[in-house]
Order: structure tokens, then C-alpha cells, then sequence
């Protein structure tokens, strides 16, 4: 090898012990095993080694006998590369190339995990935003309720008052028009409130999501079936409002996208796995929705999901439908949820179960 073009020192060993004697003080290009005519002395020799130092060198076996020792099993096994006594003279392009492949399998390794810690980072700030973004909505809907709610009512019983001792026909007519629009703004704050932090979670998940589909049956005039089980438990708050936010995402595009008939609830609690799924019967997604650029709506979703430990499907055959199916596996058992009495959904816009007291 010192006549090539392969600078190189060597380090002899004659056995194992001394071989990781040196690897755990040194650091080595190049590991040679032989010559040997034993397959299964190489493969524990050289699991040995990468038991103790997963980043070792690349390992080349050298052998006599291609009958006793067979190279393609080596080498699927892990094993750098091998080359037969009777062939030492391209021992340095043998060795050259080993190192080569083994640095850039090294620096594929590196940027996988380069990449991977980079992911996790952004993970975590997604998470991160996204509970700045809840914590803002809480706010915002506090100051909804607490002051402009506050306003409203006053402003409200200010214009009951005229309205009762109003004498003149024409001004009792104008207060009338500004309390039905007082009443529009009322009811637009109620609905704010709503969209930002749902008091009805305080209730649990079923009559959220209940209130979502009636509330979606009512505004698009769409037939909703919601189905639920009894047995489900006392979730998380971070869980209820990846749930419901999933729910309400998704009822969402059904509106703007859809143009269904019918659409589909589904909340269930088996082997210790929530499963959401929100279907329709309206014109489905094209084959690239998850890939588009601004395809921020399931994404978000998705992301929302793995936040949870949990995992997010999207089904859809173009003209027949989508179904989405949000599962959230969870790892220690919850005690049951309180009951809770829902009123019974208007005739064809709401139908389902309607759970026991």
C-alpha cells in the first residue's frame, strides 16, 4: 500500500479484544479482517465491533477459499467490501473505494440527521404557534364577551327603554330598525366568541361537536348525521381542541369546496383510540390537494394531528366524496366523561344519536 498513491499507517492487532482496545483510543479509516476461510467468524467479528462503535471504519474482509466464505453474503450483511488473497496487489483502489462509499454513506447519515433535528425544530414551533394562536383567540373572545358584549346589552336596554316611552311614531320606528340591528350584532359577537374559543368544550367534545354540525346543517341548509359513542372519555384540553378545530376545519372546506347533499359525523372511543371522521358526498379532491403551495387548511391539520401523537387520512375519489379520519391513540387510560343532556336536532337537518341522561 506505501507504493501507491494510499498513504497509510498500519496498526496489526491478533485478536478482538485488541482490536476494540484500539478503536475505543484511536480512530481508524480502515478496518482489514483475514486472511480467514471462516463466513460466520467475519459476521461476528464484525457485528462485535459494530455492537460497541456503530460509526466505526469501513470493514474489508480478506479470504482464501470463495467456496467457504461467500462475498455477496458479507457484503449484503453490512460488510464494507472483499477481496481474495490471491488478489492483495488492488488492495489500495479496494480500500480507496471503501472509505470513499462509507464517507458518503456517513454524510448521508449526518444530513438525514441534520434534517430530521430540523423538522423537530419546526415541529415545535408549529406547536409552539399554535398554542400562542389558541392563547390569542381566548383573549380576543374574553374581550368579545367582557366588553363589547358588555356595550351591546347596555346600548340594548337603553334602546327597550326609548322603544317603551317613545310617543312619536317616527323615532319609535328608527329605534325598532336599531334594535334588530343591535340584535345582528349581538348574535355576530355570540358567533365570534364562538369561532374563537368554544365555551361548549367546557361541556365536552360531543356537544361541541354536536353544536358544530347543527350549526353548519342550519347555515348551509345540508343534511348532517352525527354518531357518537357513550363511553367516551375525559379528554385533554389540547386533545378536545385538536378534535374540534379538525371538526370545524373541516366542515369548513366542506362548505367552500364540497357542494354536498349530506354530510357525515363520527366521534369514537375503542381500544383506548379517538377517532374522528367527517365525510361527504359532494365532488371530492384532486389527486395533488395535500401538494399544492397554499394548501395550508390540511396541512394545518395534519400538523395539529401529529401534535397530539396522533395522525390525519384524507380519502377522496374525485366526484364521489371525501372522508377525512382524524386518530389520536392515547397512552394511559382516562376516566369517563360526564353526561351531558343534548336537545334533540331539527327534523332533516340534524340526525343522529341521541345520547342517555
Amino acid at each position: 500500500m506505501a507504493s501507491e498513491p494510499l498513504a497509510s499507517e498500519v496498526a496489526q492487532v491478533q485478536s478482538l479484544d485488541e482490536a476494540l482496545s484500539r478503536l475505543r483510543v484511536g480512530r481508524y479509516d480502515l478496518i482489514l479482517l483475514g486472511p480467514l476461510n471462516d463466513e460466520t467468524l467475519a459476521l461476528a467479528q464484525w457485528q462485535a465491533i459494530e455492537q460497541k462503535f456503530p460509526d466505526h471504519a469501513p470493514f474489508v474482509v480478506i479470504y482464501d477459499d470463495p467456496v467457504v466464505v461467500d462475498a455477496a453474503v458479507l457484503m449484503r450483511r453490512g460488510i464494507g467490501d472483499c477481496l481474495r488473497t490471491n488478489q492483495l496487489a488492488s488492495l489500495p483502489a479496494v480500500a480507496a473505494d471503501a472509505i470513499s462509499r462509507w464517507r458518503v454513506r456517513r454524510d448521508q447519515h449526518k444530513t438525514t440527521a441534520e434534517l430530521a433535528r430540523a423538522m423537530r425544530r419546526a415541529a415545535e414551533l408549529s406547536d409552539l404557534l399554535q398554542l400562542r394562536i389558541e392563547e390569542e383567540r381566548q383573549a380576543i373572545a374574553r374581550e368579545v364577551h367582557d366588553d363589547i358584549g358588555g356595550s351591546l346589552a347596555a346600548v340594548k336596554f337603553d334602546l327597550a327603554w326609548m322603544s317603551r316611552h317613545c310617543k312619536d311614531s317616527e323615532m319609535l320606528s328608527h329605534v325598532q330598525m336599531a334594535l334588530e340591528l343591535l340584535d345582528h350584532a349581538v348574535q355576530a359577537s355570540q358567533r365570534i366568541i364562538l369561532d374563537l374559543r368554544p365555551p361548549l368544550l367546557d361541556q365536552g367534545l360531543v356537544t361541541a361537536i354536536d353544536w358544530l354540525g347543527r350549526n353548519f346543517g342550519q347555515r348551509t341548509k345540508v343534511a348532517v348525521q352525527f354518531e357518537h359513542g357513550d363511553d367516551l372519555p375525559s379528554l385533554p384540553d389540547n386533545i378536545q381542541l385538536v378534535v374540534y378545530r379538525t371538526a370545524q376545519e373541516a366542515l369548513t372546506n366542506i362548505t367552500k369546496y364540497a357542494q354536498c347533499r349530506q354530510v357525515r359525523l363520527a366521534l369514537r372511543f375503542e381500544q383506548q383510540v379517538l377517532t374522528l371522521v367527517v365525510g361527504d358526498d359532494g365532488t371530492g379532491l384532486p389527486e395533488d390537494a395535500l401538494d399544492k403551495p397554499r394548501a395550508f387548511g390540511l396541512k394545518g391539520l395534519v400538523e395539529r394531528a401529529e401534535s397530539v401523537g396522533g395522525s390525519l387520512r384524507v380519502e377522496s375519489e374525485w366526484g364521489k366524496g371525501t372522508t377525512l379520519t382524524l386518530t389520536i391513540p392515547l397512552r394511559k387510560p382516562l376516566r369517563p366523561a360526564r353526561r351531558t343532556v343534548l336537545r334533540r336536532p331539527s327534523p332533516g337537518v340534524l340526525r343522529g344519536r341521541e345520547p342517555s341522561t
